[in-house]
């Protein structure tokens, strides 16, 4: 059947020529005629078009969708030319070049340094042998028809000229071994490690994200329950996409931190590798106490802006200050037993440092500080954590100083904690007088565990200043 086959029911002879999309439309089926008595603005596919149409007929005015803007997004999908998979070709072909380059360009150069350190080896041992002077022995015997005093007063010569001359021989041998030893240091390990540790991070990251989607295209299979089920999808999707893209924000920050402040040190005449690393520490540190979510990356094992400090009640005013410290006051005396821990979960094999400067506005004030548990960490720490009530013994080891016009007491204690060692540490800082260890039955090494402060006395202005660290390793100067 044709478009000429179907004539209109109200203009003799006019042929059917269009389909009216509205839904509340008297007649749907349209001549030339009806268009032009309407005249209104009128939404229509062409007759001949649906009859001659292949199985699939991209309209873009039909089906009807109640958001429009959705349509024109389908609309750019359908006539969008941009080819994701040449980008993506591209983009790996061009890395690969640039890596098998920079790859072939090192060995190249590594080849030359090998080249040169066989050389080198060759000098030392020509050196050597030159210093010897076997061949000045040989003269000694090798003279037709000498008396045997006179081939030994040669030899005698020859070997005391070589006794003067062995702390010079012994001198110069010592520095072009020296040199050698320098310029001959293969170290496999470390590069081995940071190939490891780059391999790692071009696994994560992805130019498309990862589709986990795993629900039917056929509309007609689309139950309430399924579009509930696919919304909810949506959801954790979207949320596992915006991790991601936080990690590897955080990624890129820190590795442009690195090669920054490596630049900065490297150019500068009395760099040392300990400021560096000092500083990446307290960058890292400031990132991990950023208030946004907690991330915890599985591939680096590093953590992007956690929350910083969770609370059970609004009577704790928490403040951050520089270099990753925070600041905590008691404002309000409604409830008493305050606590707080940072939400940041202690990595077993990682040894924590942990300095808290107490300011107690009443003799009686009173804290305790340690570790809870992950399963345990909305619960009052004094009953279910693992620490000391400090009010003992900051009593006798508190300064009384005026701050502002009040008088308190103060004094800063220091933690040590390595959950892998079940290792759980206090002293008064910095003078170590008093020192105190918990036992290591107390720490579950296989336990998850956060830092945790608890007020236990309600008195205003109460305050407590915290210095987190996480290190690899403590100076064991106690």
């Amino acid at each position: 059947m044709s478009s000429i086959d179907l004539f209109c029911d109200i203009h003799n002879n006019f042929p059917i020529y269009h389909i009216d999309l509205k839904n509340d439309s008297n007649k749907n089926l349209l001549c030339i005629k009806c268009i032009s008595d309407q005249q209104m603005e009128m939404d229509f596919l062409l007759l001949p078009d649906i009859i001659n149409c292949e199985e699939k007929l991209f309209l873009e005015n039909w089906p009807p969708l109640s958001d429009e803007m959705l349509r024109n997004k389908i609309i750019s999908l359908y006539t969008e030319t941009n080819d994701v998979n040449q980008q993506i070709f591209d983009f790996y072909d061009k890395f690969t070049v640039e890596v098998n380059q920079i790859l072939a360009e090192k060995k190249k150069e590594q080849l030359i340094q090998a080249q040169k350190m066989y050389e080198f080896k060759d000098k030392i041992i020509d050196q050597y042998c030159q210093m010897a002077s076997v061949d000045k022995i040989k003269e000694c015997f090798v003279q037709k028809n000498q008396k045997l005093k006179k081939i030994e007063k040669s030899l005698k010569n020859q070997i005391d000229s070589q006794h003067s001359a062995k702390d010079e021989y012994t001198s110069i041998l010592s520095h072009m071994m020296q040199q050698y030893e320098l310029i001959s240091q293969l170290n496999i390990q470390k590069p081995t490690k940071i190939k490891q540790n780059i391999l790692q991070i071009l696994k994560i990251i992805n130019l498309i994200p990862q589709n986990n989607f795993y629900f039917e295209n056929t509309i007609n299979l689309f139950s309430k329950n399924d579009i509930k089920n696919y919304q909810q999808k949506i959801k954790e999707e979207s949320l596992i996409q915006q991790n991601n893209n936080q990690k590897i924000d955080y990624l890129m920050k820190q590795l442009d931190f690195c090669q920054d402040q490596l630049i900065q040190f490297i150019n500068s005449n009395d760099w040392q590798i300990e400021d560096f690393l000092l500083n990446q520490q307290t960058f890292t540190v400031q990132n991990q106490m950023n208030p946004a979510q907690l991330l915890k990356d599985q591939h680096l094992n590093i953590f992007i802006k956690p929350k910083q400090i969770q609370n059970n009640d609004n009577n704790l005013s928490i403040n951050f200050k520089f270099e990753a410290k925070l600041q905590v006051q008691k404002i309000n005396n409604e409830l008493d037993n305050s606590w707080f821990y940072i939400d940041y979960l202690l990595k077993p094999e990682k040894k924590y440092l942990v300095r808290i400067n107490f300011e107690k506005s009443n003799l009686h004030s009173d804290f305790f500080a340690g570790i809870v548990s992950n399963f345990d960490r909305q619960q009052q720490l004094q009953s279910q954590g693992v620490g000391w009530n400090l009010t003992a013994f900051q009593n006798n080891l508190a300064q009384r100083v005026y701050i502002g016009s009040r008088d308190k007491l103060v004094q800063t204690f220091e933690f040590r904690i390595c959950i892998k060692q079940q290792i759980f540490k206090l002293a008064d800082f910095p003078n170590y007088c008093l020192i105190e260890i918990k036992d290591k039955f107390y720490i579950k090494s296989e336990a998850q565990y956060y830092f945790a402060i608890q007020f236990l006395s309600n008195y205003l202005r109460d305050k407590l200043e915290i210095d987190f660290q996480e290190l690899d390793e403590i100076p064991n100067y106690w």
